[in-house]
C-alpha cells in the first residue's frame, strides 16, 4: 500500500542522522538506556503490561521468522523465504542456515516449531529444513503475525530462554535493572556496542534528570515534555504517530438512547484545544484507531468537535445517567486531559465524573499500536481493548477502511490521538536511526568520549 510522503520523511531521517552522528562508527561502550516499565518476564510468550518496551527489549535478543519494514511491507527473518498452499490453509516456511542460539546450540526446524506453538494454537510442524503452518480459518496476514515480538523464537528450558539475537543476558534483576552483552556469532554481524545497560521503574523526571547529568544514553520524554526539552538544548527523536488515546466504554450500547449520549460524547470533545494545550501541539487530533500514515484512510473519520450537534442527541434524551470516566492515576497526562473531556461534556449537558478507578463506565487508555502492517495493527488493536476481533477477509483498502468503520460502529470506543514515541539522546550516542514506528535499531549505534560514572 502506498505511504504518503514517506520520501520526504526518509530523506529528512537521513540528514539527521548524518548531521548528528558523523563520527566513524566503532566498536565498544556501553549504552545506558532507561525505561518506566519493566518486562513481567524475558520469555516473549509471557503477556506483558506494556508489549511496546517488552517488545524493544525481545528485538535484542530474540530473531522473528519474519520482520515488518518501515513502509509495512514483510521481510525475510530467521524465515529466507514462504510460500502458501493454494487454499491458504498451509505456509511453508524456508528457515535461513547456519543460525546459532546465544549458547551456541543449532537453530532448528524442531526448535521453531516447539517455540512457535507455545504462544499459537496453530499445527507446526517441521519438515526438514522448513516449517508448516496449518490454519483453521485462512489467514494471509499470517506473514505480519510472525513478526510480532511475541512469535520470537526461543529456546526455553532454562531460567531465561535462549535467543539468536544480536544481545544476550548478562545479568537480569527483574524490575530493577537488565544488562547485556553483545552476541559474538550473531548471523548478521555482531553489532558494535559492547553492551546495553536498562533500568526499569524510572519516571519521565527520573529520566530527564540522569540525561541531563551525562548518566544516561537513552531516555523516554513524554509528548507534554518534548517542546521544552528541545528548547533547552535536549536532542530529541520523534516517530510518526504510534500511540492511540481513545475512551473506551466498558460495554456495548443498551438502547438508542444511549447511543445518542455515546454520539455526543464524541462530537463535543475539543480534540484541537487539548491537543495545543495538553500534549504540546504533538501528535494528531484523529477519529480513526490506524495512523493514516499506516492505512492512508484514517482522514476519512471525522474528529472536529460539534457543539451544536451534541447538544441536540443529549437533548433528544430526557435524562442522561452520571457516567464515571476512568483513567491511569500514575499518568499525569492521562489525568488531565480526562479533567478536559470531563468539562467538555458538562458544557453540552452530560453528567461526567472523574475516578481513578478500574471499572469505571468509560476509560481513557493509551495503547502504542503493535505493527505497521494495517490489518495485524488493528487485529491486535482491538484485542488490546477487548474489543471484537474484526473481520478481514482479505487486506484491500477496502477492507481494512471497511473492518475499521464497523468497529467504530459499536461505539464502543472514541478514538482522540494519535502520539508519537519520543526519546532523548546523550551526546554519546551516535548512528541512531529507530523505525518510523519507534522501534530501537540498537544493533546499528556506537558510543562515542566517555560517560559520567554512575557510582
Amino acid at each position: 500500500m502506498k505511504r504518503f510522503g514517506w520520501q520526504l520523511v526518509a530523506a529528512s531521517s537521513v540528514l539527521v542522522s548524518l548531521a548528528y552522528g558523523a563520527t566513524r562508527p566503532q566498536y565498544g561502550g556501553t549504552a545506558h538506556v532507561l525505561l518506566r516499565n519493566a518486562p513481567n518476564s524475558l520469555d516473549p510468550a509471557s503477556p506483558q503490561s506494556e508489549p511496546f518496551s517488552a517488545g524493544n527489549l525481545f528485538r535484542l535478543l530474540y530473531d522473528t521468522l519474519t520482520t515488518v519494514d518501515d513502509n509495512g511491507r514483510v521481510q525475510p527473518g530467521l524465515a529466507l523465504s514462504w510460500q502458501t498452499s493454494f487454499d491458504h490453509h498451509h505456509w511453508y516456511f524456508q528457515l535461513r542456515p547456519g543460525v546459532k542460539f546465544d549458547d551456541g546450540s543449532p537453530l532448528t526446524a524442531d526448535s521453531v516449531a516447539a517455540s512457535l506453538r507455545q504462544v499459537n494454537t496453530w499445527t507446526v510442524a517441521p519438515q526438514g529444513d522448513s516449517i508448516s503452518i496449518s490454519l483453521e480459518q485462512v489467514d494471509d496476514f499470517l506473514p505480519a503475525k510472525l513478526a510480532l515480538p511475541w512469535n520470537a523464537i526461543a529456546k526455553r528450558g532454562e531460567a531465561n530462554p535462549r535467543g539468536t539475537g544480536p544481545f544476550r543476558v548478562a545479568e537480569w534483576t527483574p524490575g530493577k535493572r537488565l544488562l547485556l552483552t553483545a552476541n559474538e556469532e550473531y548471523w548478521a554481524g555482531r553489532p558494535f556496542l559492547n553492551s546495553v545497560e536498562v533500568q526499569f521503574n524510572m519516571t519521565y523526571r527520573d529520566q530527564e534528570v540522569a540525561l541531563e547529568l551525562g548518566r544516561a544514553d537513552m531516555v523516554e520524554v513524554a509528548p507534554e515534555q518534548a517542546s521544552r526539552m528541545q528548547a533547552a538544548g535536549r536532542h530529541l527523536t520523534e516517530s510518526q504517530p504510534m500511540e492511540l488515546l481513545a475512551l473506551v466504554f466498558a460495554r456495548d450500547s443498551q438502547s438508542n438512547n444511549e447511543s445518542r449520549l455515546r454520539d455526543a460524547l464524541r462530537l463535543c470533545i475539543d480534540r484541537r484545544a487539548i491537543r495545543d494545550g495538553l500534549l504540546g501541539g504533538d501528535g494528531e487530533s484523529v477519529g480513526g484507531l490506524i495512523p493514516n500514515w499506516i492505512g492512508g484512510y484514517e482522514f476519512l473519520f471525522p474528529s472536529d468537535a460539534n457543539v451544536t450537534q451534541a447538544q441536540e442527541n443529549r437533548g433528544a434524551v430526557n435524562q442522561a445517567p452520571m457516567w464515571t470516566l476512568g483513567y491511569n492515576p500514575a499518568d499525569p497526562l492521562s489525568q488531565v486531559i480526562a479533567e478536559r473531556i470531563a468539562l467538555n461534556a458538562r458544557d453540552v449537558g452530560l453528567r461526567v465524573q472523574l475516578s481513578a478507578g478500574s471499572n469505571a463506565d468509560v476509560q481513557l487508555v493509551r495503547v502504542r499500536l503493535q505493527s505497521v502492517d494495517e490489518g495485524v495493527a488493528l487485529k491486535t488493536l482491538a484485542a488490546q481493548l477487548a474489543l471484537a476481533e474484526p473481520k478481514l477477509d482479505n487486506a484491500s483498502v477496502q477492507a481494512l477502511y471497511q473492518s475499521e468503520n464497523s468497529l467504530l460502529q459499536t461505539q464502543r470506543i472514541i478514538p482522540l490521538f494519535h502520539i508519537p514515541v519520543i526519546y532523548g539522546l546523550g551526546p554519546n550516542l551516535k548512528g541512531w536511526n529507530p523505525r518510523r514506528d519507534g522501534g530501537w535499531r540498537l544493533t546499528d549505534v556506537w558510543m562515542t568520549g566517555t560517560r559520567i560514572s554512575t557510582d
